[in-house]
């Protein structure tokens, strides 16, 4: 029987894919009494479990294909189930599968074997289903002398996992447990499987294969610019626009090539002072092209570009971008001459026109800029600063503002204003603001289905993503010719 269920913290591992796993092994060997078939792998948008799930696909009855996850602690095996989606129905009245095990006793020390079990399955194909519990499937065990290659016909056991493992009252080098299908001949989707025992509790969830989704831009705002991949910080002006550019890559699983993908990518931001991020719009993009995104932030941003998952990758959430704005000012000197003892007077607005920011009248000596007075915005983003004209001469002016509500600090172009020691026959207002940069877009030709140089840059390959040849655990060289496989 199954042992008792342990009370361990639930684990939840994410295969991307078919990519290696240190305790998952993919299974493929023949189905008994049927011609030899071919097996394919398969990804499936929906799961049972997440948004994904991973697969095989069989173009005959004669090869069955699955998986196996290990068991470091056997003799305590609580539960083992998964579930499946076999989408077709059965072409013969054959199992589907068998559910998989085996034990091996003490890493080939005292004993030199292993042991091993079968069990068949049945799949329905009403939807996803989950499995029965193989740990307390009562299997028919043999022994695989690993010297001789063949099965000890004067060894068997008839028992669960656990029952087996506790009969040595060792884990020895741990269990093997998973399963097979194919042997009618159906496509099928796995997912879900949850492994428990003393001494963990485990959920290995399937996706699709790992993908990457970038945020680019240009960093200057002019056509030419060359476009950044993964940019992190844009600065920009208030009342400036500029343009985001998105794209999606998919990493190599061992099965599935590295390669630019296509699809829709959207565009999430944070606004300044909100605790989240927030769908803002989608564009497609092809495997040549960007989806571009137009935008004109009013304060400091963090924006985002996420794809979904599809049939074969799963979706991505690109690095944060952080776009920085500085506030725009508008300063209005009241006269441009003024007679020295009366006060020299500038009133404006900043942009965006908070309340309650500090703004300062600077006057330039000897290439320096010193304070001459402060003031607070009122409502509306108005403000009024003024200084003694004391001395008389010409006087170089600016308004500063600091950074403060989401934006950075800025300065307004310089006012000239000239002191006399007479009153001046005729004065005029001087006005000045920041201008706004023309808009360009980047020189990159949107959906035209042609390369560009932006998706050539080098990317390092994902750590883990790559795999190398799909590990198969040795099931009996006698069991796969009984069962008609190579």
């Amino acid at each position: 029987m199954a042992a008792t269920r342990a009370a361990v913290g639930l684990e939840v591992v994410t295969i991307h894919g078919f990519e290696d796993h240190d305790d998952i092994y993919y299974e493929a060997f023949g189905c008994p009494g049927q011609p030899a078939s071919n097996y394919y792998y398969d990804y499936r948008l929906g799961g049972a479990r997440g948004h994904q799930a991973t697969g095989f696909q069989f173009d005959g009855t004669g090869v069955m294909a699955g998986l196996t996850a290990r068991v470091q602690d056997p003799t305590a095996l609580a539960s083992v189930t998964w579930s499946t989606l076999h989408p077709d129905a059965p072409v013969n009245a054959n199992a589907d599968g068998y559910a998989l095990a085996q034990y091996y006793p003490n890493n080939f020390g005292d004993e030199d074997g292993y042991w091993f079990a079968l069990s068949p399955l049945f799949a329905g194909s009403s939807g996803w289903q989950g499995s029965g519990d193989l740990a307390d499937i009562e299997f028919s065990w043999a022994f695989l002398d690993i010297e001789t290659d063949e099965v000890d016909p004067n060894r068997g056991y008839q028992g669960t996992v656990a029952d087996l493992a506790l009969d040595y009252d060792s884990d020895g080098y741990g269990a093997y447990v998973g399963f097979a299908y194919g042997c009618t001949g159906r496509t099928f989707s796995m997912d879900n499987m949850r492994v428990t025992s003393a001494g963990s509790d485990r959920i290995y969830d399937f996706e699709g294969a790992r993908s990457g989704a970038y945020i680019s831009a240009t960093l200057e705002h002019k056509t030419d610019a060359p476009v950044i991949r993964d940019v992190t910080r844009i600065n920009l002006i208030h009342g400036q626009d500029h343009y985001l550019l998105g794209d999606g890559y998919g990493f190599s699983d061992g099965v599935v090539a590295s390669d630019w993908t296509a699809g829709t990518v959207h565009l999430y931001r944070r606004l300044y002072g909100t605790p989240s991020f927030r769908y803002v719009t989608a564009r497609t993009f092809l495997k040549t092209t960007y989806g571009q995104f137009r935008i004109t932030p009013a304060k400091q941003t963090l924006y985002q570009v996420r794809t979904l998952p599809g049939e074969t990758f799963a979706g991505s959430t690109s690095k944060t971008l952080v776009v920085t704005v500085k506030r725009r000012i508008s300063a209005t000197l009241a006269r441009d001459r003024v007679r020295r003892g009366r006060q020299i007077v500038v009133t404006g607005r900043i942009a965006p026109a908070d309340r309650d920011v500090i703004v300062r009248l600077q006057k330039r000596v000897d290439g320096k800029w010193y304070n001459l007075s402060s003031s607070r915005t009122a409502s509306g983003g108005y403000y009024k600063l003024s200084t003694l004209a004391s001395t008389a001469g010409k006087r170089v002016l600016r308004v500063s503002v600091v950074t403060a509500k989401g934006n950075l600090g800025n300065v307004s172009p310089s006012l000239v204003v000239t002191v006399l020691r007479y009153r001046p026959p005729a004065t005029r207002s001087v006005s000045v603001v920041n201008p706004i940069p023309p808009t360009h877009e980047p020189d990159i030709k949107i959906d035209d289905g042609a390369p560009h140089d932006g998706h050539r840059l080098a990317l390092s390959p994902l750590a883990g993503a790559a795999g190398s040849a799909l590990p198969v655990l040795p099931w009996p060289q006698n069991l796969r010719e009984a069962h008609g496989g190579d």
